[in-house]
């Protein structure tokens, strides 16, 4: 591995000498964070409780505190959590979902176009902005299955807002608004299994969080085609590897502390851009 610990959350390049840390947190015009404020002040901070209950307000839905499970690492609505102690597959639509045999798992944690071309009843399913929460295909799923519902607080253009509206006032009592204090560029997944560990599960697994290897890394195991992300494009493997490191450093850090262990699925796979830190970062 190219990339060594030097202390606490340093890390230094091996190949170029360059030393960067992995616990920066949020401020105007940095792409590179990890986390929205340090765990003391998360709740109060402009990106805690403040931009979840903001959430709230523009869905024009009341907030309950009383309704609200608060950390200094996650912000989640109250709801019967049958994770503690059990075995949880956080399924990202990356290719190596489709490579993997996961069909055993009774607990999957999975999100966004899950439902185009899988069947199997997930725990819980949770939907990014972009997604079309007007589809019949996704009402269909939906209506026919038992899951929870999970959103982020992430609805802001108004078109994202006026679906959301509808879609959450329709599914209220099964969804669960979650808000980890870790986010990175790499997504929905890498977020879910933050969720995972914080509520109490005994293994996470993870299959699906692939990343992009190169920028014709477009192969999609939920979605025909998906494409690079801006920051992917604009800032290239380096970027990439270096929000790795600091996801799988945290994760590491809270499991340990939850006695939670952890399994990337897809660690001997050539699509899986997370291997070089699962495999040798334990």
């Amino acid at each position: 591995m190219i990339y060594n610990k030097i202390i606490n959350n340093q890390w230094v390049n091996n190949n170029t000498g360059e030393k960067f840390n992995t616990d920066i947190v949020r401020v105007e015009g940095r792409k590179d964070f990890s986390f929205l404020s340090d765990p003391e002040s998360f709740c109060t901070s402009k990106y805690g409780l403040p931009y979840y209950v903001n959430f709230y307000n523009r869905i024009g839905e009341t907030f309950n505190i009383h309704n609200t499970y608060a950390t200094s690492e996650l912000l989640c609505t109250r709801h019967e959590n049958n994770l503690i102690n059990k075995t949880v597959l956080i399924l990202g639509g990356g290719p190596s979902a489709g490579m993997v045999d996961w069909s055993q798992y009774e607990y999957i944690l999975t999100s966004n176009h899950y439902y185009v071309h899988n069947d199997k009843d997930p725990y819980m399913i949770s939907f990014a902005p972009y997604v079309d929460l007007d589809d019949k295909k996704l009402e269909s799923f939906l209506e026919s299955r038992k899951c929870l519902v999970g959103l982020e607080p992430e609805f802001l253009k108004q078109f994202e807002l006026d679906r959301v509206k509808r879609f959450y006032h329709k599914y209220k009592e099964r969804i669960v608004t979650h808000h980890t204090r870790y986010s990175s560029t790499l997504g929905l997944g890498a977020r879910q299994a933050v969720f995972a560990v914080l509520m109490g599960a005994s293994e996470v697994h993870l299959c699906g969080l692939d990343l992009f290897k190169s920028q014709s890394s477009t192969s999609h195991a939920f979605e025909d085609v998906k494409d690079i992300p801006r920051w992917r494009r604009n800032n290239g493997v380096e970027f990439q590897d270096k929000q790795v490191i600091g996801f799988w450093e945290y994760l590491t850090g809270i499991a340990d502390k939850q006695g939670c262990k952890l399994v990337n699925l897809a660690e001997d796979l050539e699509c899986n851009c997370m291997s070089f830190i699962t495999r040798n970062y334990k």
